[in-house]
């Protein structure tokens, strides 16, 4: 929650490690003076908890109190005092009206317990009991049914108002799944059993945006920082834009960049959209308006691929940019404050293990296949000597070594590590598709029956990979011209599409198992 705590005391030493240990959960400011307090009071306030010390000189403590009450009567008082006698007890009850009396020193969990309680308090007195209807989708042109969110509570009423479902907020996310129907939209389904089937509703956007902010979620600056992050990220995109693409598009580096600086200027859930739409814009312009100048010989260099392995690089991170402002992604951010809190961490993961097992054997082929148009390369030799069979086989070469010493060293990691490194195992995952998916179609639109082998050292072709330039329409031809037909779409985006959707996929499945490999976990330390 965004709860915020006042301290109040001339000397704070002691109090300062105290705030720290509450500035994990809670916004906390600290003052040295009652003048400084009732000022933030005016500026800031209300507070959700008010500390003040009854013997602060000036401005004694109890008037700070008494002014934190006349502002907020729901803002929780706590009195310090290194004096407790009766005079002070009966002003600090009579006149503050406080939530507790405690006497310097004090321990520390005696401070931290009190401010705890104090904002359970606060809840309880400032959340009320909401209500939102959501009509089922199955049985159709029922009544609606409801879901009540009390401080701590949720209740799901059937039409007749009898209580179906009641989740603790800490635990409520647990139970809950986000989807979207093209035609109804949202749809919010509230399970028994975690992962189970269970009732799903149509959820609106004023009901969605209740629905999340009810539950535990990460606080504005943190919300804040991460999209700092996104955008610091995207204005580094725009500035390997400019670079990798050697000048030749730079009005879309500069595009990015402009990206990124508005995320950073208007730090927004909604921004990730944006984020997404001009990732998904920028590269497709790469692959549409880049026209590759080489052919199949020695005229193919790496510098050629960079434009296209950009605009690959920025359609593959439109979709996680998307997944970002999905409601499904909050909901994995309360349950990950669930288990901060409950101490939970995920042991062994199955799937990071399979992800980790199946790239070490997908780096090892693409090794083999690296040292073998190595071997071929150098052995190859035309007028340019053996340079030139190597000159033309470099986009492979290149390609494919580094990529097989980066995803070992990445499996190994991911093995070894003592928590699951499910990241890594994403990204890592989505690299090899994206190559997979790539060096297929290549394969496919480059096979010759009467010379299969004719691919070998030429995967990785500008031409192949990008729309045709101008935009002029194309034909799809298969296995040397045995399979063709004419397609009323632009040149090869059946490539770039087939692999936007194979990234799609493994996303969803990836996010989905990953969600139950979790629960059964939290379900197996619960028992």
């Amino acid at each position: 929650m965004d709860e915020r705590i006042l301290f109040v005391d001339d000397n704070p030493g002691p109090l300062e490690g105290y705030a720290r240990a509450l500035q994990k959960s809670f916004q906390v400011d600290m003052v040295k003076s009652g003048e400084e307090g009732l000022r933030l009071l005016d500026e800031q306030g209300p507070y959700a908890v008010v500390i003040a010390d009854m013997e602060i000189p000036l401005r004694r403590g109890i008037e700070l109190l008494v002014r934190a009450r006349e502002q907020a009567p729901e803002t929780m008082r706590i009195a310090l005092t290194t004096n407790p006698n009766a005079y002070t007890a009966t002003a600090a009850v009579n006149r503050a009206n406080v939530f507790r009396f405690l006497v310097k020193p004090c321990a520390e969990e005696d401070l931290v317990s009190a401010v705890v309680a104090a904002i359970k308090e606060y809840r309880h007195s400032t959340i009320k009991t909401e209500q939102i209807e959501l009509q089922r989708i199955y049985p159709r042109g029922g009544a609606p049914w409801t879901i009540a969110m009390g401080p701590e509570l949720l209740t799901l009423h059937h039409s007749d108002g009898r209580p179906i479902v009641m989740l603790f907020r800490e635990e409520a996310a647990r139970y809950m799944h986000f989807s979207h129907d093209p035609l109804r939209g949202t749809v919010v389904t509230v399970s028994f059993i975690p992962g189970m089937k269970g009732y799903s509703f149509l959820c609106s956007r004023e009901a969605l945006a209740k629905l999340l902010n009810w539950l535990p979620h990460k606080t504005r600056e943190e919300i804040e920082t991460e999209i700092y992050r996104s955008g610091v990220g995207v204005g580094l995109l725009g500035v390997a834009q400019l670079l990798l693409t050697q000048g030749s598009s730079w009005g879309w580096g500069i595009v990015l960049l402009l990206t990124g600086l508005l995320a950073i200027l208007l730090p927004r859930r909604q921004i990730y959209y944006v984020n997404g739409m001009f990732m998904l814009l920028v590269g497709l312009a790469d692959l549409v308006m880049y026209s590759p100048s080489g052919t199949h010989g020695a005229g193919i260099h790496l510098a050629e691929l960079l434009p296209v392995l950009m605009g690959g690089m920025l359609i593959i991170w439109f979709a996680h940019q998307i997944s970002l402002a999905s409601p499904n992604h909050q909901l994995r951010a309360a349950r990950a404050i669930r288990d901060k809190r409950a101490e939970f961490l995920p042991s062994h993961s199955p799937i990071v293990h399979g992800v980790a097992w199946t790239i070490r054997w997908v780096s090892l082929l693409f090794a083999v296949y690296a040292v073998a148009v190595l071997v071929v390369a150098l052995s190859y030799s035309d007028a340019l000597g053996p340079l030139g069979g190597l000159t033309s086989m470099l986009p492979d070469l290149a390609i494919f070594g580094v990529l097989a010493m980066l995803l070992f060293v990445v499996s190994v990691g991911m093995a070894t590590s003592r928590t699951p490194a499910y990241l890594e195992a994403k990204v890592s995952a989505q690299l090899v598709i994206a190559v997979g998916v790539l060096s297929l179609w290549s394969v496919v639109l480059n096979f010759d029956p009467h010379a299969p082998a004719s691919f070998f050292g030429h995967v990785f072709l500008p031409d192949i990979l990008v729309f045709d330039y101008p935009y002029a329409w194309g034909s799809m031809s298969l296995f040397g011209g045995w399979m063709s037909k004419e397609l009323a779409v632009y040149a090869r985006p059946y490539v770039w599409i087939t692999l936007v959707l194979c990234v799609v996929a493994f996303n969803w499945w990836f996010t989905r198992s990953v969600d139950k490999e979790l629960e059964d976990q939290r379900c197996q330390r619960a028992e």
